[in-house]
C-alpha cells in the first residue's frame, strides 16, 4: 500500500540512503524515491546542496539506469546562485557523451533546466554550443531513438532557437526513413 511507505518510515530511510557513500545505494534510493514521488504526486526527494552533491558524485560511479534516475531526481532542484548552477551543469555535461540515449536526453533536460539559473550570457553560449553535437548524434541512431530525439527537439528549440542552425540538414527526410 502506498500509504505504508510513509507510515512505516520507508521514505525517511530512503532519504537517508541518499547520503550513503556507495553510489549504487544512492542511485537505487533515488530510483525508489523517484517512483514513489511519481506515484504519490508529491516530491519526496529533499534536494539541497549537500544531497545534490552526493547525487552528482554517485552519477560518475553508477550504471546507466542509475544515472537516468539520478538525473530525474535532481531536475527539480533550484540552485541559489548562478555559480552553483554552472557547477552542476559542468558535472552533468560528460553524460552528453554517453552511449545510452536515455542518459543523453536526461542530461540534456537537466542542462536546459539549470541554464535558466545561469546569468552570464557567455557561459550560456558556451554550454549551448556543447549541447548540439550529442543531440545530432542521436539522429544517427536507430529509428526509434531518432523519433524520440525529433519529438524532443521542439522543447529544446523553444529554449535555444538556434542550437541546430549549423546542422539543419540532419532534419531533412530521406527516402529510406520509416
Amino acid at each position: 500500500m502506498p500509504s505504508h511507505t510513509k507510515e512505516f518510515g520507508f521514505i525517511t530511510l530512503l532519504q537517508g540512503m541518499l547520503q550513503d557513500g556507495n553510489a549504487i545505494v544512492v542511485a537505487n534510493a533515488a530510483a525508489a524515491l523517484y517512483e514513489i514521488s511519481k506515484e504519490a504526486g508529491k516530491n519526496y526527494i529533499k534536494a539541497n546542496k549537500e544531497t545534490i552533491g552526493k547525487l552528482l558524485n554517485a552519477l560518475n560511479e553508477t550504471n546507466e539506469w542509475g544515472q537516468v534516475y539520478i538525473l530525474e531526481s535532481i531536475i527539480n532542484y533550484k540552485p541559489k546562485e548562478d555559480k552553483e548552477a554552472e557547477e552542476i551543469i559542468e558535472r552533468i555535461m560528460p553524460r552528453l557523451q554517453h552511449a545510452n540515449p536515455a542518459v543523453v536526453l536526461g542530461a540534456t533536460k537537466n542542462v536546459l533546466h539549470f541554464l535558466n539559473f545561469v546569468d552570464l550570457k557567455a557561459s550560456k553560449d558556451t554550454i549551448m554550443k556543447k549541447l548540439a553535437a550529442p543531440l545530432i548524434t542521436l539522429l544517427s541512431s536507430e529509428p526509434e531513438i531518432q523519433y524520440v530525439a525529433v519529438c524532443n527537439r521542439m522543447n529544446i528549440l523553444q529554449q535555444i532557437p538556434n542550437v541546430f542552425e549549423k546542422n539543419v540538414k540532419m532534419f531533412f527526410c530521406r527516402f529510406s526513413d520509416p
